[in-house]
């Protein structure tokens, strides 16, 4: 004859079950469900509250959110048409001005890529992988908030990759200099420069929508796209170092005007 296990005391059974063994079975059971509190409250993510009920045994309450993400400002956030009409202006200029040129190349770094204004200054070539398998942006330790490693994937994007390929093949140089730095001058951007130069490569869309434009809304539009263009959540936070997912979600209600299927950023 198979061997059936005993039905479990849940609290609806547990008043035929010995005291001594009910008062067990309780101990455990809160025990357990402290200790899934405390590591769901570790996570940063839920926090449960557990305590005992006047019938005594131990019952978790409803999780509830340990800290409440702001919900992403559509106005911090460009457009698939806007991106597009930045995009094809600083194309059409940069062949004949190298400035405008380096200023495509900061856009597509903050807005494709995600990039904080001072991981751009401190970016160097090798830490553009253009030629690799998987090609990608490495962030190194100490060059991002925090202080954590973290890959950009370019493979997501064919435009943001072939424009990031052919500068860095026409400015040469060894691995160890910088990946953008002025026409003129060997020193590091600043990034007060950084902003600026954002600002002037998005100036196609008119000085209303300027106002309150800054180099850090790249970072959320790429974060908005990549998210509607079916990337998934735990890919998105890694490759903007975020420390939460939670955070990440926030930008998942966002309207990106994704008419189809395709290239990101185009």
């Amino acid at each position: 004859m198979p061997h059936v296990n005993p039905p479990l005391p849940f609290s609806d059974d547990i008043e035929t079950i010995p005291a001594d063994e009910a008062e067990d079975i309780q101990r455990v059971v809160a025990a357990v469900e402290a200790l899934l509190a405390r590591g769901l409250a570790k996570s940063g993510e839920f926090r449960a509250d557990v305590h005992v009920k006047t019938h005594g045994y131990a019952q978790a309450e409803p999780m509830r959110s340990a800290h409440r993400c702001r919900l992403a400002d559509q106005t911090k956030i460009l457009s698939r048409r806007e991106i597009a009409t930045v995009l094809q202006d600083l194309q059409r200029k940069s062949k004949r001005s190298p400035s405008t040129r380096l200023n495509l190349i900061v856009f597509r770094l903050a807005t494709c890529c995600g990039l904080r204004a001072s991981e751009i200054a401190n970016l160097r070539n090798g830490d553009v992988r253009t030629e690799a398998s998987r090609p990608h942006i490495r962030i190194r330790v100490g060059a991002s908030k925090g202080g954590r490693p973290r890959m950009v994937p370019l493979w997501w994007d064919a435009g943001t990759l072939e424009d990031l390929r052919t500068w860095k093949r026409d400015c040469g140089g060894n691995d160890s200099e910088q990946f953008i730095a002025p026409l003129h001058d060997d020193k590091p951007f600043s990034r007060h420069t950084l902003r600026k130069r954002y600002r002037t490569a998005c100036r196609v869309l008119g000085p209303e929508r300027l106002e309150t434009l800054t180099i850090h809304h790249g970072r959320h539009t790429f974060i908005s796209h990549a998210l509607a263009g079916g990337r998934t959540l735990a890919e998105v936070r890694d490759a903007v170092g975020h420390a939460n997912v939670s955070i990440t979600s926030a930008y998942l209600h966002v309207a990106v005007e994704d008419d189809a299927v395709g290239r990101l950023f185009g």
